[in-house]
């Protein structure tokens, strides 16, 4: 019985490989010519090989030309019919020339230009003369969502639009909101296989000399196959750094894309991809948020003041804790220092390992609510917050003192608002640590000075990432840093972006320069 068994599993087996042998030639037989097809027609079947996906049509009468080349699922039937298919009816009716047809149609003679515009979602007439000539024309279908509210950068008061994953949407989203006349596009295919198209958005009588030559030019000297996410040619730009701390500011806000390319930086923005990168950035950018310019100088720079003093408590407190209670309590009045004793009284160990089996904790739960969908992620916010952080400190596992320490890390770390920023805070934190468990305030002040040493040495598209605190600029460091400028219509450029125009508004003195009336 087993051997019958095992002689019908091989013939399934020969069976199913015979399937899939038939299914193969079928699909190489679509890549053969056809009698009376053109040779660039020949070579397009070559080029873009046995795809199951890829229709040729014959569109005139008898089965002869001109031909239709295109991938199915990359074309709108609906636009299809109306715009290549009737219009090409009529013109083979009238005996018209095809070029009328479509106008705006691009024209190629190369097979691999063809394949290429197939790739990306145009449909290929092939003309059949003696030319080769073929015509593109796009009739493609956009899936994608449609322009919402942006989910990372949410405001109170202010527009509600971000990008989405179409890079059209968002070049058209920006050009509303700074409909400029020099508003340069410069778009670079990059990825061998993918070929996405990057933009990269600038003034060109604003922006620094060399930043676009320098930005345009890493990308097209990037190689890979695909591009993923426009972080991927960040990190390839700046191969060879290796700071966590992010050289470009991200966003998905078309308002403050506008913004910031009138200031004299770039944006570069990737299809498929629903953010921008806003080069070249400093330190203090990633405490700002599109809310700030809203309710006045005051307000802003309360906001700051909190995000700043966030930061550096989500990087220093831990270590500064160790440091006061392991090695250096001096610094402590004598009855707090015997509060905090007694509050570790029964401790199976010290304050280092403690806190750094704390740290640790607070920062897997972070990862995983971060990472989880949402409502697993708010079921393990509460089982983390709540149930494990009370039983610890129940169980003598760790003090209260260390609670509320990795309480206020934590949320001194989400007040950056750019989780890429705030990973750079987690990550740095632990020599800090370490540091102060090993050689107390000493060794917390050493951990600080790295920092700020590691700091002064990045820079963003050559810009210095302090800048204007090193180098120092009082007058920039207070009006851009601790507070913002209150009319922005009558003050000058930030000069730490280096600007060719420093002055804003109309530097010609003439309502003929104006870009047109904001948007609404």
């Amino acid at each position: 019985m087993s051997q019958h068994t095992e002689r019908a599993r091989e013939f399934a087996d020969m069976a199913e490989d015979a399937e899939y042998i038939i299914a193969r030639c079928e699909s190489l037989l679509r890549t053969l010519p056809r009698t009376g097809e053109p040779a660039i027609l020949r070579r397009l079947r070559i080029e873009l090989g046995a795809n199951d996906d890829l229709r040729v049509r014959a569109a005139g009468p008898g089965g002869s030309g001109p031909w239709l080349v295109y991938l199915h699922p990359l074309v709108d039937p609906q636009r299809m019919g109306e715009e290549i298919e009737i219009p090409l009816a009529t013109a083979l009716r009238r005996g018209e020339p095809l070029e009328r047809a479509w106008p705006a149609a691009k024209q190629a003679t190369t097979a691999e230009e063809v394949g290429t515009s197939i790739l990306h979602g145009d449909t290929a007439i092939v003309l059949g003369d003696e030319e080769g000539r073929c015509l593109l024309y796009d009739a493609g279908r956009r899936p994608g969502r449609q322009v919402d509210e942006p989910s990372t950068e949410r405001v109170i008061v202010g527009p509600k639009e971000g990008f989405v994953e179409d890079l059209d949407t968002n070049l058209a989203l920006v050009r509303r909101w700074l409909p400029d006349r020099s508003l340069r596009t410069e778009i670079v295919r990059v990825g061998r296989r993918s070929k996405s198209r990057v933009a990269v958005l600038y003034l060109e009588d604003v922006v620094r000399a060399d930043l676009v030559p320098l930005i345009v030019q890493s990308l097209r000297r990037l190689r890979t196959d695909l591009v993923r996410t426009e972080w991927f040619i960040m990190e390839t730009m700046v191969a060879g750094s290796l700071s966590p701390f992010p050289l470009a500011e991200p966003t998905e806000r078309p308002d403050k894309v506008a913004q910031v390319v009138a200031e004299g930086r770039v944006a570069v923005l990737t299809d498929h991809s629903p953010f921008a990168l806003l080069l070249p950035t400093t330190l203090w950018e990633f405490q700002k948020d599109s809310e700030d310019a809203l309710p006045g100088p005051i307000v802003a720079t309360f906001v700051r003041a909190l995000r700043t003093m966030g930061s550096f408590l989500a990087l220093t407190a831990p270590g500064l804790v160790v440091a006061l209670l392991s090695a250096n309590p001096g610094p402590l009045r004598p009855e707090l220092a015997n509060t905090l004793a007694l509050t570790r009284a029964g401790l199976p160990y010290p304050v280092f390992p403690e806190m750094l089996l704390m740290m640790t904790t607070v920062d897997v739960f972070n990862e995983a609510t971060a990472q989880a969908p949402g409502g697993v992620g708010n079921a393990l916010s509460i089982v983390g917050t709540l149930i494990i952080g009370q039983i610890s400190v129940k169980a003598r596992l760790v003090s209260e003192l260390v609670m509320v320490v990795a309480a206020a890390t934590a949320m001194g770390s989400f007040l950056t608002l750019r989780y890429q920023f705030s990973y750079a805070l987690r990550i740095w934190k632990y020599p800090i640590l370490f540091l102060s468990g090993v050689t107390g305030l000493f060794g917390w002040l050493a951990g600080i000075l790295m920092l700020i040493t590691h700091l002064a040495s990045l820079k963003s598209a050559g810009v210095p990432y302090l800048a204007p605190l090193a180098p120092l600029h009082p007058r920039l460091l207070l009006s851009e840093v601790v507070t913002q400028r209150s009319d922005p219509r009558t003050l000058r450029r930030s000069s730490v972006w280096e600007p060719r125009d420093p002055t804003r508004g109309n530097r010609h003195g003439s309502a003929e320069h104006d870009s047109g009336d904001p948007p609404a």
